[in-house]
């Protein structure tokens, strides 16, 4: 089975741990990942803080455009700017590359949120390939 799993987003990395015992039955190093970088959006996007954490390691180092730092800076946390406004994600299939025990894996996002210019609401619509 796969241990890590790197996953970049438009200059994004996560690092993701699956949890030995998260699965009913043994799965295949495909359907593991797959799992893996699905949950890790689920959990994320319903605010299942504790289930989220444990997509990574503990020590993991988290970077995105709006953070940088341990995992209980991207855990439970948002940008700022979009503090108060709704945030709908939708996710794509995961498109998993497998050579040996490594794994590139290819998710596409896209994510609608309100946020605020020059004091009027807007909706931003954000198209992601994740890495």
């Amino acid at each position: 089975m796969f241990e890590k799993i790197f996953l970049c987003m438009v200059a994004v990395i996560f690092i993701f741990s699956a949890p030995n015992k998260v699965f009913a039955s043994p799965l295949s190093d495909y359907e593991s990942i797959n799992q893996l970088i699905v949950g890790e959006r689920i959990y994320r996007v319903t605010q299942r803080h504790e289930d989220h954490a444990k997509c990574f390691f503990p020590d993991a180092t988290i970077k995105t455009s709006w953070q940088a730092g341990r995992v209980d800076s991207f855990v439970g946390q948002h940008p700022t700017e979009n503090a108060e406004g709704f945030n709908v994600n939708r996710c794509g299939g995961a498109l998993i590359h497998l050579k040996k025990n490594r794994a590139f894996v290819e998710y596409t996002s896209t994510t609608i949120c309100t946020v605020k210019i020059n004091g009027e609401d807007a909706i931003l619509t954000s198209y992601m390939r994740l890495l």
